[in-house]
């Protein structure tokens, strides 16, 4: 998904399209291009029927490719949190 997102993005970093990349800046795997966490985020909201007309998004961990993620949301907060329930983003969706 590095590379493929990277194509589209023009995001072609090394610590997002391969492992060698990622491995000699320090990561034991790809690193999920900023972008497109949140454009995930913003798909699943939409898929959730919340329409999203701001979003506002820290990162709290780097994502790494592969890693399970679940998106908790309570109102117009919102929490990204890897499998092992450790906060790697969160946010507010400020509605339409």
């Amino acid at each position: 998904m590095g590379r493929a997102y990277g194509l589209l993005s023009g995001d072609l970093r090394p610590i997002h399209s391969g492992r060698l990349g990622a491995w000699l800046l320090g990561s034991k795997r790809p690193v999920l291009q900023e972008m497109a966490l949140r454009h995930l985020v913003v798909r699943h909201l939409v898929e959730l029927g919340t329409p999203v007309q701001r979003l506002h998004l820290t990162f709290a961990a780097p994502v790494t490719l592969g890693q399970s993620l679940l998106l908790v949301v309570s109102g117009r907060e919102f929490e990204v949190q890897d499998a092992q329930g450790r906060l790697v983003a969160f946010g507010s969706n400020a509605a339409a």
